[in-house]
């Protein structure tokens, strides 16, 4: 069993295995306990990959960010009881700490081009005000609440974003396109929950995107490589 945790092709395979059954039993109601052990299983899986990857030596950026995968797992299991307000809430407050314990472990001190960021910064501010008007009618007390998360996200991708050419590009383009199916994953959730119910085949995409997001996340950070030694990041 340890030698699938140290092949990246079995290891893939087996996970979105997983993944797959999860989704499919999500719209199943009488396998609800059953989901609660898949869903987990999800990002334990991704926990053990990431161990093994670093072959039992844990720097404090290694320890952020399983920290941060312990906030997501949690974040996971009040999400699945959506049905009531008060885990909701608190699922949706976990995966903004999540997001930001991400964000704390992609940080740098590389210099960056402000010129650079400005179309960066146009498209987060669009977004934001797409999917803000496009729920807001119904968002009620949930304003606040919705509007930092999408920011949460939005930061999370600059970060991941800047993170181009202090590291490898296959580590970059890897993560970003983790991130890029968070953001997939975090509009349709948004979208589905204060505008459509049956917004974007929900039912499958949502954690699709979630699960693909973390994976590609955790891959592209056992791959990443400092460009230069006088790039250090901060923690």
């Amino acid at each position: 069993m340890k030698s699938i945790f140290k092949n990246t092709t079995q290891f893939t395979i087996l996970y979105f295995t997983v993944l797959f059954i999860d989704i499919f039993l999500k719209e199943i109601e009488r396998f609800f306990y059953l989901r609660m052990f898949t869903k987990a299983s999800v990002l334990l899986l991704l926990m053990v990959y990431f161990y093994y990857s670093r072959q039992g030596v844990f720097r404090f950026r290694d320890k952020l960010f399983l920290s941060g995968l312990v906030v997501f797992m949690i974040g996971d299991f009040f999400l699945t009881l959506y049905q009531t307000m008060e885990f909701y809430i608190l699922g949706m407050i976990l995966f903004i700490i999540g997001k930001l314990i991400y964000t704390a472990r992609f940080s740098n001190q590389n210099d960056f081009s402000t010129k650079k960021l400005i179309p960066f910064f146009v498209i987060i501010f669009f977004y934001i005000v797409f999917i803000t008007v496009m729920v807001y009618d119904n968002l009620g007390d949930f304003f606040i609440p919705v509007l930092i998360y999408l920011f949460a996200s939005m930061i999370l991708a600059l970060f991941t974003y800047l993170r181009k050419d202090v590291v490898n590009n296959i580590s970059f383009l890897i993560v970003l396109l983790g991130v890029i199916s968070s953001v997939f994953s975090d509009s349709i959730t948004v979208l589905q929950s204060f505008y459509d119910q049956d917004f974007g085949y929900h039912q499958y995409t949502i954690m699709f995107f979630y699960g693909l997001f973390q994976y590609l996340v955790v891959i592209g950070i056992t791959k990443e490589e400092l460009i230069s030694n006088e790039i250090k990041p901060h923690l």
